[in-house]
């Protein structure tokens, strides 16, 4: 069982159903604990295993307590195993599943941030890092996180029209539901971004990926519908919730 996990257990049976009586108050205790125990796993954890299991549990994570140093701990691990040569990728051997978690919990955490916290030096630090690892002579579809890896190239350093590798559809994109939970709430959280910064129209590939998700059979996760329609409502210059509180997916930390 990995340190979060076991931490988490530890406390639930020290607790026991104190959570009822005590309420909030220790709910926020133990979402800061959680947060801790997941920060401490990213940024000292060499054990593969160990990081993805708390990676696969973050990306299910709402933000009540929210710490920038998450957006660190996920690119350190995105950016350390994954290595751009004249535009060709290497990913290191037997990291493929975990850079994909890394690269989900990296566009979630620094899409929230710029959100809550847009002139974060966090978010100008990672700018930079990304830049030294993703030139933009980088083909995305090299990679099996390639949609993910375009809308953070779109948040981070926009889109030119000679850019032709870093345009994004998704007319054959079928990812499995945590990876389209994730996508929906972090475009929710870039065209919060773009209206708030006085963004006239939503991009046309984010109303796209709005009219693909809610035009599958079955409709995607109910959290995908909400957020494709706060999408929807922004563009119409209506004013939903922030997209910090849509989305009660699964855990809070």
């Amino acid at each position: 069982m990995d340190v979060c996990k076991a931490i988490i257990w530890l406390l639930a049976i020290h607790f026991g159903r104190l959570d009822q009586i005590l309420g909030e108050r220790l709910q926020q205790q133990i979402g800061l604990l959680r947060l801790h125990c997941v920060l401490w796993t990213l940024q000292t954890s060499l054990d593969g295993p160990t990081l993805l299991s708390t990676l696969n549990y973050l990306v299910t994570a709402t933000f009540v307590n929210f710490n920038p140093a998450l957006v660190i701990g996920c690119s350190n691990i995105l950016f350390g195993r994954t290595r751009v040569v004249d535009g060709k990728a290497t990913i290191i051997q037997g990291m493929e599943q975990l850079t994909t978690a890394a690269s989900m919990c990296y566009l979630q955490t620094l899409s929230h941030l710029m959100v809550i916290d847009p002139t974060s030096e966090v978010i100008e630090d990672t700018r930079g890092r990304y830049a030294e690892v993703f030139p933009r002579s980088t083909n995305p579809n090299e990679f099996q996180f390639s949609h993910i890896l375009r809308i953070i190239n779109w948040a981070l350093r926009g889109h030119h029209p000679w850019e032709d590798q870093w345009e994004i559809e998704w007319e054959s994109y079928k990812p499995p539901s945590n990876e389209l939970i994730t996508v929906a709430h972090a475009l929710t959280n870039v065209t919060w971004i773009i209206k708030r910064t006085g963004g006239e129209l939503v991009p046309d590939w984010i109303l796209h990926f709005v009219l693909h998700s809610l035009s599958r059979s079955p409709l995607p996760p109910a959290s995908v519908v909400t957020d494709c329609l706060s999408i929807i409502a922004l563009n119409l210059d209506c004013d939903p919730l922030l997209p910090v509180t849509l989305g009660q997916r699964c855990v809070c930390i």
